[in-house]
């Protein structure tokens, strides 16, 4: 009898090794996070989300983002505002921009800067239409000042000529008198390297002013007499 009770508590005993030993081997339990993907143990690698990091926070995702300092397709960006256009400074008067003849303050040039010879100066209208020469000289015979044309129209004095080389207007000023003719010589004309009097500019010699404008060159002599000469014009003034 005792022999039996002593088998019988040894596989009791042994029964229950056996379980402890299954128990210690077996796999970890798997927990299932709220999205129904695996995560192994207790620990899950993303929050709700099937384990991928959560971007939710932002908004909006790396590909769709704006980089920044840049546009979104179809917007503009404030850089590329404004018409494109450039300003091209003060605009030439169009007209000689004088009620008489010009004083010595309004000469804005340095006349030493067209002085050709001693006792001449001489520029070309910014087109390279009109040469113009003014000498010093006493008794010049081509006038104190005078201007001739590439290309002009018939003199205000009813003057016509050919707008040739060998026929091409001209206009001059001897002390306060205006006489528009004929040339066929370059009276006026300073040489191939002569200086640009350049709209708006007022050069002064002497007492005898001339300014360019986009009208075209004029100069005065004595009092307000002179005379304006371009393409497109060949009148006197005063």
């Amino acid at each position: 009898m005792r022999r039996k009770a002593v088998i019988v508590l040894l596989g009791v005993v042994v029964a229950l090794g056996g379980s402890a030993c299954s128990s210690a081997g077996d796999s970890p339990t798997v927990v299932t996070s709220v999205s129904g993907s695996p995560a192994t143990g207790s620990t899950t690698t993303g929050a709700v989300t099937g384990g991928e990091p959560d971007t939710s926070a932002s908004g909006t995702s790396d590909s769709g983002r704006a980089e920044p300092g840049t546009a979104e397709p179809g917007s503009t960006d404030a850089s590329e505002s404004g018409s494109g256009s450039a300003s091209t400074g003060v605009t030439p008067a169009e007209n000689t921009g004088f009620t008489g003849s010009p004083s010595r303050d309004d000469a804005n040039v340095d006349a030493r800067d067209f002085q050709v010879a001693p006792d001449r100066y001489a520029f070309v209208s910014p087109s390279q239409n009109v040469y113009c020469a003014v000498s010093t000289l006493p008794d010049d015979p081509a006038g104190a000042v005078g201007c001739q044309a590439v290309t002009s129209v018939p003199a205000a004095n009813g003057t016509v000529c050919d707008n040739s080389a060998t026929n091409s207007y001209a206009v001059r000023i001897d002390g306060g008198d205006v006489t528009q003719f004929c040339t066929n010589q370059g009276i006026y004309v300073g040489g191939s390297d002569v200086r640009t009097l350049e709209y708006g500019q007022v050069l002064m010699v002497m007492g005898t002013p001339c300014a360019s404008t986009t009208t075209g060159i004029s100069c005065w002599g004595t009092g307000d007499n002179g005379f304006t000469i371009s393409r497109d014009i060949n009148t006197t003034l005063g």
